[in-house]
C-alpha cells in the first residue's frame, strides 16, 4: 500500500521514484511513499543510474536512492551520466567526475560531448579546438579539430581539420583523412554521406566509395 506524502504538488513516478514540492521546496519519494530526498531543495531531478540530481543555493549535487548525499551541491551545471562519468561545470568550465564525486579531468574545457563516453572516447573543447579523452580522463587526441560529430556509428566519428572533414576511429586514429567539404555520421547500414568537389556521395567505414556515388 502506498501511503500519502504531504506534498503541495507531485510528479509522476519514473524509475520507482517521484518528485514533489511543499512550500516551494522539492523532495522525492519511492513507491512505498517513503521520503528518500527531503523536501528542502530548489529542484530535484529524476535519477540517472543510481544518482539523484539535487539543486541547493543555485548549485547542483547528487544523492543516492537511500537519501545519502554522495556529491555536495557545488556545480553550476551538470549533465547525464555516460560511461560511468558525469559532465559538470563551474564558472563556465567543464570537466568530468565519477559517480563518487572524484574528478576525472580538471574543469578546464569550454565544451564537451556526453555521447562519446559510451565508446570510451569523448570530445572536449579547449582553446577553440576539439580533442578527445578516454573514460580515464587521459588525452587521446590533442585539441586540433575545428568541429566534430555528435555520435559514433560503425566505430567512426566525423572530424573537421583545416576546413576539411574526415573520420577517426575509437583509438583516435584518422582512418579517413580529412578531404571532404562536408561529412555526415555513418548510418546503421554502414554508409556515410560526404561532399567532394561540390558533389554528394556515400562512403564505407574503410573510406571506399560506393561505385554509384562520388563520380
Amino acid at each position: 500500500t502506498v501511503r500519502a506524502a504531504i506534498y503541495d504538488s507531485a510528479d509522476n513516478f519514473e524509475e520507482g521514484v517521484a518528485g514533489g514540492s511543499v512550500n516551494g521546496k522539492y523532495g522525492m519519494i519511492d513507491m512505498e511513499g517513503k521520503e528518500i530526498v527531503p523536501a528542502k531543495y530548489e529542484k530535484v531531478d529524476y535519477p540517472f543510474d543510481q544518482l539523484i540530481p539535487v539543486k541547493q543555493n543555485g548549485k547542483w549535487g547528487f544523492m543516492d536512492r537511500s537519501g545519502v548525499e554522495i556529491i555536495a551541491p557545488v556545480y553550476d551545471q551538470i549533465n547525464y551520466l555516460r560511461g560511468g562519468l558525469i559532465p559538470v561545470m563551474i564558472d563556465g568550465k567543464w570537466g568530468y567526475i565519477d559517480g563518487n564525486g572524484r574528478k576525472i579531468t580538471p574543469l578546464k574545457y569550454e565544451n564537451l560531448s556526453i555521447w562519446g563516453l559510451m565508446e570510451n572516447l569523448a570530445a572536449v573543447k579547449e582553446n577553440g579546438k576539439w580533442g578527445f579523452i578516454n573514460n580515464d580522463g587521459q588525452e587521446i587526441v590533442k585539441p586540433k579539430y575545428d568541429e566534430v560529430g555528435l555520435l559514433w556509428h560503425n566505430e567512426r566519428m566525423p572530424v573537421k581539420r583545416d576546413g576539411k572533414w574526415g573520420y577517426i576511429d575509437p583509438t583516435g586514429k584518422e582512418v579517413i583523412v580529412p578531404k571532404y567539404e562536408e561529412a555526415q555520421e555513418f548510418s546503421w547500414d554502414g554508409l556515410a554521406g560526404v561532399k567532394l568537389k561540390g558533389h554528394w556521395g556515400y562512403i564505407r567505414p574503410d573510406g571506399t566509395a560506393e561505385p554509384w556515388s562520388l563520380k
